[in-house]
């Protein structure tokens, strides 16, 4: 069983690295997840892994979102620039 668990995360990563971006392959992903569940697979380990995660990436998100939305980050970088004095060396 461990063997088909295997080759379905192989499958779904390679589907993901083929094209990230594509709706055919979420597709190949959901039915590699769905295939894995079907044949035993836990869903507790999956969630209490994926659930911290996708709430720092919300908050980090809304976070972004709202100093772009201030100001905070054009203020920060013409205030860097000014101290730098045009020196690529001092602004670093």
């Amino acid at each position: 069983m461990l063997i088909a668990h295997t080759t379905l995360a192989a499958l779904a990563l390679a589907g993901l690295a083929w094209k990230p971006r594509s709706g055919r392959c979420a597709l190949l992903v959901f039915a590699a997840a769905a295939l894995d569940l079907a044949l035993g697979a836990r869903i507790g380990p999956a969630i209490g892994t994926v659930a911290p995660l996708t709430v720092f990436l919300a908050a980090a998100l809304t976070l972004a979102a709202l100093v772009a939305r201030s100001g905070l980050a054009e203020r920060a970088a013409h205030e860097l620039a000014a101290r730098a004095g045009g020196s690529a060396t001092r602004l670093y």
